[in-house]
């Protein structure tokens, strides 16, 4: 399929265990071309009484399918049994009843398994999930009522492993079919989740399609998605870890440092530290007495929140003289390495790394975006 310079692919390959046949829309590259093996895949999950092309209805700068496959994703597209590209069985006509004797509980044990399973054995690698309305549903039902242990892939135990990453984004104040007051108790139930990854954002003038189909959507909530889900974590040394005979050199400039990817330091408490110096000259002539910051404790965390050069060093005296220093130069969005900050999006909410082994929702709780990144 060919729409304004889009490539779209539509895929019935997809079988369910009681033998529903399901239809995939896949865009493998963004406008510009540039498909290929290493683009990380996302599946969009539709809502109630609508099918996947609810999520194409704005023109392609405004549709988050189009955005994301601009952004270097591998698009899939999903349709849930009965919708116009799943209306298909292998025993059983659309026009027996039969057909249509199902549930919600047949779309979180047969459909949502079946569709991830489907991607993962195509991509072989990392797939990000983007839920709305029942979209949601379906996932957060699979996670709470442990469906997933019932099946044996590998990627199963682990999704029901890290599904503590739950993460749910916002919400809309005109939403007509998630009530504001119910969703509040329901963030009030997960407040037992870990603080850090729980990013709520309320959108008072939203309803529940607006955050698929709202025009100022690309601004409000779809700005951070495709930064979040690309960032990554860098674990510096490498396997080597933050240790003096690691040429840290030549690891970072192995590396492509961007903003919202996260520094892991690990090493031995005790034996090494992590400071970070005040610039170029104190990085050059290891004055560590000026630093700007310092940690310890054998594992350490550093966000790259914007562009431009950060210094690192050990803090243990004489380590730093003898290499163990190491300079980031981190891009903005564009490529760029520039210094200057770039602004943040109105409304967004900050971004998280996702390329790391976590499960996180980063969706819409009431109208129920969610995006979940599972790690294989």
């Amino acid at each position: 399929m060919n729409n304004q310079s889009i490539r779209m692919e539509l895929i019935i390959k997809v079988t369910t265990d009681d033998g529903y046949i399901l239809g995939l829309l896949r865009i493998p590259e963004g406008r510009a071309g540039g498909g290929g093996a290493n683009r990380p895949p996302v599946l969009l999950q539709h809502g109630l009484l609508v099918d996947g092309i609810s999520w194409l209805m704005n023109p392609p700068e405004e549709s988050l399918p189009l955005i994301l496959a601009d952004n270097g994703f591998d698009v899939w597209i999903s349709n849930l049994r009965g919708t116009q590209f799943s209306r298909r069985h292998l025993t059983i006509d659309p026009t027996n009843s039969e057909f249509w004797n199902w549930t919600w509980d047949e779309l979180v044990i047969h459909d949502l398994q079946s569709v991830i399973n489907f991607v993962f054995n195509q991509t072989g690698q990392k797939t990000h999930y983007v839920g709305h309305s029942m979209g949601t549903l379906i996932a957060m039902i699979s996670l709470s009522e442990g469906i997933f242990d019932k099946r044996e892939p590998s990627w199963v135990n682990l999704l029901k492993r890290l599904s503590a990453e739950f993460n749910p984004r916002g919400y809309g104040g005109q939403d007509a079919l998630s009530d504001v007051e119910d969703v509040r108790i329901l963030l009030d139930v997960l407040k037992s989740h870990d603080q850090d990854k729980i990013k709520v954002q309320y959108v008072e003038q939203y309803g529940h399609v607006d955050f698929i189909m709202g025009v100022d959507a690309k601004d409000l909530v779809y700005a951070t998605l495709s930064t979040e889900a690309l960032a990554a974590k860098h674990a510096v040394g490498g396997s080597q870890g933050w240790d003096e005979s690691v040429d840290f050199d030549s690891w970072a400039s192995a590396q492509t440092f961007k903003v919202g990817d996260e520094l892991e330091f690990k090493y031995t408490a005790g034996l090494h530290s992590v400071v970070e110096l005040a610039g170029e000259s104190a990085y050059k002539s290891c004055d560590i007495g000026s630093a700007l910051n310092s940690l310890k404790g054998g594992s350490n965390t550093v966000k790259l929140s914007k562009p431009g050069p950060r210094y690192f060093a050990c803090g243990t005296p004489g380590h730093c003289e003898q290499g163990m220093k190491v300079k980031i130069t981190t891009a903005a969005a564009d490529g760029s390495s520039s210094t200057t900050t770039p602004p943040s999006s109105k409304g967004a909410a900050p971004s998280t790394s996702a390329a790391s082994a976590h499960l996180q929702f980063l969706g819409l709780v009431a109208s129920l975006l969610v995006s979940l990144a599972l790690f294989f």
